[in-house]
């Protein structure tokens, strides 16, 4: 059914015209007589004609409520044939004003409903908006004998109605919510609406201000400003901008005016809009100064290149035609102040390069490689000067990379090594004439412990034994510890009761030695819940009393357990004071002198099945490590004697080891210098990610402003991020610094705050190297050591895992760093994904001058170094294992 777009006065008065005609066919209907149905039908002949040719829904109902004549737009509204169907399921009519459903009942009741609006849903899912109609039909008799409802649609109407209301309702929003100050103006300045935020600033409710001048509400004056725009406007019909300060609002504004015309195309007002810059005034001084620290750190930067003792390169252009050096780097080669370094150049330098006694092609020197795109590190060269004179230099060299990512040049960073390759082999020679010395020693010391050896040959082979189980036991390596400690037999008893209640966990622990005389068993030392034993009676002979775990294991002179303490037979005597003291496993262990057995060690836990039979094989060796420390006790005199001429011997060896200390510095100096190649590479890394960020942000920030973009978040934004790449430049130049000073003394320190500084120097050369680094700090210990020195450490072997991930090319590199604290001692892992070190070379890599990456990339001084400054310079730990995807190295300090 088709819409209609009239009016609703034109709907009523249709509506009326209707009802007319309904009333003539009402006068039609009640000429009919009670011949039947079909006579009826046969004198209502007009009325369907009238009802047929309707411009509205028509239906006529009979008094039941079906339906029996029709216009056809009703036909078409319920898009099927409504004849002798029921009205109220052809038409279900939601009224609007209740949202109850209509029932044909109604009119039938004798009730006239007119104009009431009701929705109809189609069956193609449309909604139709009607003006419902409905009167009952009566007979000759005024009986009701039917209804007609009429049906007006109203649907397009409506549909216009909602869309201009939402669209006013829009424009309202975005009025209210533009963040600029907007106001309009009629020609004689005079407000006639405002924004919510010019009521926010001017502290007035919208409709105060209509009515007002715009110059009073704004600038407090009588008269409007010289420069106005609003003025201007008004004189000639332009638009116009004036960025003005207003004092009212403590800021500066960029003010726009826009004219209104009327019907006839003259100005009558304007849009005042008013833009604060106040902020872009504040950025644009910021980013001066900002520029002015870029400055100064350039100038920083140029006076390290032009300082520092190490050999500086660079070449600008991808090809290397032209490359300049620093100051080092001129007098290492040879070169005069200012001259050209570059093999490719018109008027080359005459110095030769050499690799392992061939020369080397120009397109391989470290600088042309870097052009490449290649990253060259640790490389080893020989250089012939023109003077003849030969020296060896360690370089690396990196590419310089352009906005689309290419190469545009190359860095390179090159440290005379000559002296330190002829200290190294010095050093090495030192080093065998040591060990000659050390080897002839130690066969001079063999000679004189044989003796000693001899007579302690059974205790080494139970110690050894016992420190293979102690590995799983942490009570047993205690109680060990005590039998080495203790003098006599009293203070051996005592820790080992106290060793067990503290460090095991046992809930009591008690020793007991037999009376020969009565046979009882007699307490010595106890500790834990001692008042388990107040008024006990055990005894080692027959009866009750010596039926329980200690009895046994005295007579039978071995250990007995018992798991479940409360319900065992032999522990009968003593269930209620074992179940106030939570007692619910035991074991004992027999305890002897001189071969014949005189108590009993005695344990006592919390749990049932507490004790297996690791636990039955502890309590043997410690059984057995008791006995054996009171037999010992008696030759303790002799062995004291024998340890005082090897104490003599030792402190000769102590002595050679002095001098080995010596050599060892002078490798840790080598190990620093090599480390400052490494350093050249990470500071170019991480200059070059700032450098190009700080630029965008430049370019992005009059991007913004040029797009209209440009906010207080997007300026807070901006300039924040300017100073966090500013300051982190900044920063880098102190680690640099800070990296090379040398611990004069011992300090306590962050491990923390050294583990982010050394990450903090290698993350961008790793990033480079698609490594990733995952860091987790599970604690913030604080040592006593050099934390420059503990920084060489991380960095030797976070670079070792570097160059294993890269010459492995392993997917998805990564190098895990866990910080933590065990024991009171701080913890540090260094792991990566790179396989692993091959099992034969494994207790080899902590050797002096040992390397696996070939004479022109390493030394094979750095992680002898490490272990020397960790274990002889902290007094902690370095060691290394594989798992299951590659390297583990552990310090503890």
């Amino acid at each position: 059914m088709k819409a209609d777009n009239r009016t609703r006065e034109g709907l009523l008065a249709e509506n009326e015209e209707l009802r007319f005609r309904v009333e003539q066919v009402e006068k039609e209907l009640h000429a009919l007589d009670n011949a039947g149905v079909d006579a009826f039908m046969a004198s209502g002949r007009l009325a369907c004609s009238i009802i047929e040719q309707a411009g509205e829904a028509i239906i006529v109902c009979d008094e039941r409520g079906h339906i029996i004549q029709t216009s056809r737009l009703a036909h078409q509204l319920c898009g099927e044939n409504p004849l002798l169907k029921r009205f109220n399921e052809l038409f279900p009519l939601k009224v609007v004003k209740t949202e109850r459903v209509f029932s044909v009942m109604t009119p039938l009741q004798g009730t006239c409903l007119e104009s009431v609006e009701v929705e109809f849903i189609r069956s193609d899912g449309q909604i139709c908006h009607l003006l419902l109609n409905a009167r009952p039909l009566t007979n000759d008799r005024n009986h009701i004998a039917g209804c007609v409802v009429t049906l007006t649609d109203f649907t397009e109407r409506r549909q216009a109605e909602d869309s201009l209301r939402r669209a006013k309702e829009e424009w309202e929003r975005t009025f209210a919510s533009v963040p600029d100050l907007i106001m309009i103006l009629d020609n004689q300045h005079r407000v006639l609406r405002i924004n919510q935020s010019m009521s926010r600033s001017i502290g007035l409710e919208s409709e105060e201000c209509i009515g007002l001048p715009c110059y009073k509400v704004i600038h407090g004056t009588s008269l409007p400003p010289e420069c106005c725009p609003h003025s201007r406007t008004i004189e000639d019909g332009c638009n116009h901008t004036e960025e003005l300060h207003v004092e009212r609002f403590g800021g500066d504004f960029q003010v726009t005016t826009t004219s209104l015309l009327d019907e006839r195309g003259e100005c009558v007002g304007s849009v005042h809009i008013a833009h604060d810059i106040t902020e872009r005034k504040r950025v644009e001084e910021a980013l001066l100064q900002s520029e002015s620290r870029l400055r100064a750190a350039n100038e920083e930067l140029q006076a390290i290149f032009n300082t520092v003792p190490i050999g500086l390169a660079i070449s600008e252009d991808a090809q290397c035609f032209h490359i300049r050096g620093n100051p080092a780097n001129e007098r290492m080669l040879g070169v005069s102040p200012g001259g050209e370094l570059s093999k490719k150049a018109p008027l080359p330098p005459s110095y030769r390069t050499m690799l392992n006694d061939l020369d080397l092609a120009v397109e391989e020197l470290p600088l042309q490689r870097a052009c490449r795109g290649e990253a060259v590190t640790g490389q080893t060269l020989d250089i012939v000067r023109s003077d003849g004179q030969e020296i060896t230099l360690f370089c690396s060299a990196m590419p310089l990379l352009g906005e689309e990512g290419k190469p545009r040049g190359a860095v390179g960073a090159f440290m005379d090594i000559t002296a330190l390759k002829r200290a190294e082999l010095d050093l090495k020679k030192a080093h065998d004439e040591l060990e000659q010395r050390v080897s002839e020693r130690t066969v001079e010391l063999a000679d004189t412990v044989e003796i000693l050896l001899g007579e302690m040959s059974t205790r080494v082979t139970t110690e050894n034994n016992l420190l293979r189980q102690n590995r799983l036991y942490t009570v047993l390596c205690d109680i060990d510890q005590a039998i080495i400690r203790a003098h006599n037999r009293d203070s051996l008893f005592n820790d080992f009761c106290r060793i067990a209640v503290e460090q095991g966990g046992f809930l009591l622990a008690w020793v007991g030695l037999v009376d020969e005389k009565s046979g009882l068993v007699r307490r010595v030392a106890a500790s834990g819940a001692t008042g388990y034993l107040d008024d006990i009676v055990v005894s080692a002979i027959e009866g009750q009393a010596a039926e329980g775990p200690t009895g046994i294991s005295i007579r039978q002179g071995t250990y007995y357990i018992c798991n479940d303490f409360q319900n065992a037979s032999c522990t009968e005597p003593w269930h209620e004071k074992g179940r106030i003291h939570g007692i619910k496993s035991s074991a004992s262990v027999a305890v002897m002198e001189e071969g014949r057995v005189i108590g009993a060690l005695n344990l006592y836990a919390g749990e049932m099945d507490f004790f297996d039979r690791q636990h039955a094989e502890l309590l043997v060796k410690m059984g057995a490590d008791v006995s054996f420390a009171l037999d010992n006790m008696a030759r303790e005199a002799c062995r004291q004697k024998a340890e005082r001429a090897l104490q003599e011997e030792t402190l000769e060896r102590l002595r050679a080891v002095e001098e080995l200390r010596e050599k060892e510095h002078l490798l840790m100096q080598q190990s620093r210098l090599a480390a400052m190649g490494e350093m050249i590479n990470n500071i170019a890394h991480q200059w070059r990610q700032p450098l190009n960020a700080l630029g965008l942000l430049i370019q992005q920030t009059q991007l913004f402003y040029d797009m209209n973009l440009f906010n207080k978040e997007f300026l807070d934004e901006s300039v924040n991020k300017s100073m966090d790449l500013v300051n982190h430049m900044s920063q880098t130049i102190d680690d640099f610094r800070n990296f090379f000073k040398p611990d004069k003394e011992k300090v306590t320190f962050s491990v923390h705050g050294v583990v982010e500084r050394t990450l903090s120097l290698v993350e961008d050369g790793f990033k480079s190297q698609l490594i990733s680094i995952e860091v987790r700090f599970n604690a913030d210990p604080k040592i006593i050591g050099f934390p420059n020195e503990f920084s060489q450490v991380l960095l030797n072997i976070l670079m070792n895992a570097r160059d294993a991930l890269v010459e492995k090319r392993t997917k998805g590199a990564k190098v895990m760093v866990n910080v933590g604290e065990e024991n009171e001692r701080a913890v540090v892992i260094i792991a990566d994904n790179a396989g692993g070190i091959a099992e034969e070379i494994l207790g080899k890599i902590f050797d002096p001058y040992f390397t696996t990456k070939g004479p022109d990339r390493g030394t094979g001084v750095g992680l002898f170094m490490s272990k020397t400054i960790i274990e002889k310079n902290m007094n902690g730990r370095l060691t290394v294992r594989n798992t299951s995807d590659g390297a583990e190295f552990r310090i503890e300090v």
